[in-house]
C-alpha cells in the first residue's frame, strides 16, 4: 500500500534485483521528496533534518553493499555513462578540493568541501550508477513535484495568514525556513517535470495533481516576489505547450486556458507592493542595477581579475568582496561565483561539464530532449541571479539529467 501511494514508486524490477535495491530506491524517493521542502519539514522533524543531511552518504554505502552482494552472486549489469560530463565533474570537484590550499577563507572552503562530500558528490554518482529505467526517473520527478507541492502550500498558507518574509524590504511570502528567491526557483524547476509526466500519455488520477502543479506553482512564484524565478517560469510556460507536438490539442488548450486564468487571478489578488515589484523589472533592466546585484557582480569581477587563474577558493566569495561592501555578501550569480572562487580553470571545467550534458541531450528522443533542455535553461536563467553553484538542487538536476542519458544509452 505504501508503494502505491508513492505515485509510481512501485516499479517493475528484474527477477535478479534484490530487496536491498528496492529499499535503496525507496529511501532515495523520500530524499528527493524532501529536497523542495527540506527547510520546512526539517523545522518540524529533527529526524527528517538528519536524513536530509546524511541521506546521500547512506545511499552510497547501501549501494556499495548491494554491489558486493551482486558480485558474490555473479550478477553483472551493463552501464553506459555520460563520460564527458563525468570527467569534467571529477575535474571540477577536484579543483574545489585543491582550492583549500590557496583559499582566502579556508574555513568556508572546508565547509563547502564537506557539503560536496555529504551531498552533491553522492547524489550525482548515485543517480548515474543506480538509476536504470525511465520508470525510476519518472518516479523521482513525481517525488520532487509532491515535495514542491508541500512548499507551495506553505507559501499559500503564509499569504493567507499574512506572514511576510521577515528579511525582505517589501511584502513577500515564503514557506517556513526558505529564502523566497531560492524557493521560487526550486518549485519552478518542477514545471517541465510536471509536463513531462502529463505528456507520457498514461492517464491516471494522480496526473490531475501534476497538471495542477503548473498553475499552483505560477501563483506561488508570484507570491514569493522573486523576479529572477518569475522570468524563468515565464519562459518555461511559453515553451512548454510546444514541447510535445503529438500531445492532445485539447490538453494544450486546457493548459493555455489554465495558465491565462492563473496569471489573471494572481495579478488580481496580488498585493500592490508585489505587483509594483514585478512591474519594475523593465526599469531594473534598463538601469542595469538589477536590484543592486550588478554592483555585487562587478565586485566579484574585480576580485577575479586579482586572482584570475586559481580564484580565491571555494566559498570565499563572501569574505573576498568584504573590502568593497564592508561586509560579507553572496554573489547572486552562480557563474560569477564559480569564476571568482575557482578562477578561470574551475570555470572552464564547469562549462565543459554543462556542454557535456547539453551535447548528449541533443541526441535524446524529441520529448525527452525538449523537457531536459527546458529544465537546464530554467536553471541557467535562475542561477544567473542566485548563488546556486553548490546547492544540491543544482546537482540533483545535473545527476538526474546524466541518469536519463545513461538510461537512454542502455536502451
Amino acid at each position: 500500500m505504501i508503494l502505491k501511494h508513492m505515485s509510481g514508486l512501485s516499479i517493475i524490477y528484474g527477477e535478479g534485483t534484490m530487496l536491498v535495491d528496492k529499499a535503496i530506491f525507496c529511501l532515495m524517493w523520500v530524499f528527493v521528496f524532501i529536497i523542495p521542502c527540506d527547510m520546512t519539514l526539517s523545522s518540524f522533524s529533527p529526524f527528517l533534518a538528519r536524513f536530509s543531511y546524511w541521506g546521500p552518504t547512506l545511499f552510497v554505502l547501501l549501494f556499495i553493499f548491494s554491489i558486493i552482494i551482486k558480485t558474490k552472486r555473479g550478477i553483472r549489469e551493463n552501464a553506459n555513462f555520460p563520460w564527458a560530463f563525468l570527467l569534467f565533474f571529477i575535474f571540477f570537484i577536484s579543483w574545489i578540493f585543491l582550492s583549500y590550499f590557496w583559499s582566502q577563507d579556508q574555513a568556508a572552503t572546508f565547509n563547502i568541501i564537506g557539503y560536496y562530500l555529504r551531498q552533491n558528490i553522492p547524489i550525482v554518482f548515485f543517480l548515474i550508477l543506480f538509476i536504470k529505467s525511465e520508470q525510476q526517473i519518472s518516479s523521482l520527478m513525481k517525488a520532487y513535484l509532491l515535495g514542491g507541492l508541500v512548499s507551495i502550500v506553505g507559501i499559500f498558507t503564509a499569504f493567507l495568514l499574512g506572514m511576510t518574509y521577515e528579511m525582505a524590504f517589501t511584502v513577500r511570502y515564503s514557506a517556513i525556513g526558505f529564502d523566497p528567491n531560492d524557493l521560487a526557483l526550486t518549485i519552478g524547476l518542477g514545471i517541465p517535470m510536471a509536463w513531462s509526466i502529463i505528456s507520457a500519455g498514461k492517464r491516471k488520477a494522480m496526473d490531475l495533481l501534476y497538471f495542477l502543479y503548473i498553475p499552483l506553482c505560477i501563483a506561488a512564484v508570484f507570491l514569493t516576489g522573486s523576479r529572477g524565478a518569475f522570468v524563468s517560469v515565464l519562459i518555461a510556460i511559453l515553451i512548454i505547450p510546444l514541447i510535445n507536438f503529438k500531445q492532445s490539442f485539447w490538453l494544450k488548450v486546457l493548459l493555455v486556458f489554465t495558465l491565462v486564468a492563473t496569471v489573471y487571478l494572481s495579478i488580481y489578488f496580488l498585493p500592490p507592493e508585489l505587483f509594483e515589484r514585478f512591474c519594475g523589472i523593465p526599469r531594473e533592466l534598463e538601469s542595469g542595477s538589477l536590484a543592486q546585484r550588478s554592483y555585487i557582480w562587478q565586485a566579484g569581477w574585480n576580485v577575479f581579475q586579482e586572482h584570475p587563474i586559481f580564484g580565491v577558493g571555494a566559498g570565499a566569495f563572501y569574505s573576498s568582496v568584504n573590502k568593497f561592501f564592508g561586509g560579507m555578501i553572496v554573489s547572486h550569480n552562480a557563474f560569477i561565483s564559480i569564476l571568482t572562487e575557482e578562477g578561470i580553470v574551475g570555470f572552464i571545467f564547469f562549462v565543459l561539464m554543462l556542454v557535456g550534458l547539453i551535447t548528449r541531450i541533443k541526441k535524446m528522443p524529441v520529448l525527452q530532449r525538449n523537457i531536459w533542455f527546458v529544465i537546464i535553461f530554467i536553471w541557467m536563467v535562475g542561477a544567473s541571479s542566485l548563488t546556486w553553484d553548490y546547492y544540491r538542487q543544482t546537482w540533483f538536476l545535473f545527476g538526474l539529467t546524466a541518469a536519463q542519458i545513461s538510461v537512454l544509452s542502455r536502451s
